[in-house]
C-alpha cells in the first residue's frame, strides 16, 4: 500500500523504506505480499525503541532481492537502561536473494549496551527465512547479528555460491553473531 510492485524490475526501495518506518512508528508489522521486491540501496532502521515484525508469504514466495555492497536490511535497535530494552525483530516467511555481488542479507544490531535485563524474551526471531544467492548474483554474508540475546532462528535457510563467481573471495560468513548472551 506505500507503492512497492514487488515485480524483481522496479526499484521498491523507497516504498519500503517508508513502510518500515511506519511500521516500527507504531508497532506494526511490515508485511509483503507474494512478489520479488528489489531495493537498490539498504533499507535502513536506526536505533529504534519498538519491536518490528516482518512477515511474507514464504521463503519462495516473498522475496527481497538486495544488490548493493552493504546490508539489504539494516535494523539497530535501542538497547539501554535509560530508554528501555526493545524486544528487537521478529521476520517470518521472507526469502532474499542477490543481483549481483551483494554485501550482506540483513544486519540486526543492538548497539553497544553496558548491560541487559530483558533475558527472558529473544531479541530477534527468525522463522522460515532464506538466503541465497540468487540469479546471476552472490551474498558475501547471509546476516550479521550483533549484542543480541537468546536468539532464536527456526527453519531458516543460509546458502549460496561463490561470491561473483571467484571461490577465493568467499571471505564472509553465513550467520555471524557477536557479543550475544
Amino acid at each position: 500500500s506505500y507503492g512497492a510492485v514487488g515485480d524483481g524490475v522496479k526499484d521498491d526501495w523507497a516504498a519500503i523504506q517508508r513502510a518500515l518506518g511506519l511500521a516500527a512508528a507504531s508497532n506494526a508489522t511490515l508485511y509483503f505480499p507474494a512478489g520479488t521486491y528489489w531495493v537498490s540501496k539498504p533499507v535502513t532502521l536506526v536505533d529504534s525503541a519498538k519491536r518490528v515484525s516482518i512477515r511474507g508469504d514464504g521463503q519462495n514466495v516473498s522475496v527481497i532481492i538486495g544488490s548493493n555492497p552493504g546490508a539489504t536490511l539494516a535494523l539497530s535497535f535501542r538497547q539501554d537502561a535509560l530508554n528501555g530494552q526493545s524486544f528487537g525483530l521478529n521476520m517470518t516467511d521472507l526469502g532474499f536473494r542477490a543481483r549481483g555481488e551483494a554485501g550482506t542479507a540483513f544486519k540486526v544490531s543492538y548497539g553497544d549496551p553496558a548491560f541487559t535485563s530483558d533475558h527472558y524474551q529473544p531479541s530477534t526471531t527468525l522463522r522460515n527465512v532464506a538466503v541465497m544467492s540468487g540469479i546471476g548474483g552472490s551474498w558475501l554474508n547471509g546476516c550479521d547479528i550483533e549484542a543480541a540475546w537468546n536468539v532464536r532462528m527456526t527453519d531458516c535457510w543460509f546458502a549460496g555460491n561463490s561470491h561473483g563467481g571467484d571461490w577465493g573471495k568467499l571471505d564472509g560468513a553465513g550467520i555471524r553473531m557477536s557479543r550475544y548472551c
